[in-house]
């Protein structure tokens, strides 16, 4: 990694930081520079604004959250269907309770999107790849035999729901047992037929 690009990624690992603790309307430009040790013009050259920064941290999540919600279903068998499923909400609830960070930040950007329709439209994104995922998750169990194809869609927007709503719950701090709840939620899907 060459010193520009150690530098870039120091700004954007700082700011990070820092909107999780302070928030991101309340991080300054001039904060980030003094924390990593440059003067606040030096930013520019890497950002033409703190906006500029906000969409290139929230351009890093949302590959990363795309590339964690896309799925490769050619291994799930019959005999790996319901453990596969309860799997990938586990590490769902397993990333999100170790990076609390991740819940702070991300919140931020939750309420941006409330001002901001690009943020906006962004994280709808996010929800369609989220319900496709399960959508692809459930037509895998009409497909095995694990469930009927009755009110599948339905089935795969509860599952999507449900474990949105737990990292709800997560982002509050509020303690439950998440990989229960979430197992208890397939195992109901899977036996409402």
């Amino acid at each position: 990694m060459t010193s520009k690009e150690q530098t870039l990624q120091a700004i954007k690992d700082t700011a990070y930081t820092l909107f999780a603790q302070f928030g991101i309307d309340k991080t300054s430009f001039a904060m980030i520079a003094k924390e990593i040790g440059v003067s606040k013009p030096a930013l520019y050259y890497y950002f033409d604004s703190k906006e500029a920064l906000v969409t290139a941290i929230f351009d890093e999540l949302y590959v990363a959250i795309e590339k964690d919600l896309t799925i490769d279903l050619r291994s799930v068998t019959t005999a790996n269907y319901v453990t596969s499923l309860i799997a990938f909400g586990d590490k769902q609830i397993d990333d999100q309770l170790q990076n609390p960070l991740f819940n702070r930040v991300f919140n931020e950007y939750l309420l941006l999107a409330a001002r901001d329709v690009r943020y906006h439209e962004r994280l709808q994104a996010i929800q369609r790849i989220y319900l496709h995922t399960f959508q692809q998750y459930v037509d895998t169990g009409v497909t095995l035999k694990q469930m009927s194809a009755e009110n599948a869609t339905h089935k795969a927007t509860i599952l999507a729901m449900v474990l949105d709503n737990i990292s709800n719950y997560i982002l509050t701090g509020y303690e439950l047992d998440y990989k229960k709840i979430w197992a208890v939620t397939v195992q109901q899907i899977l036996c409402s037929e």
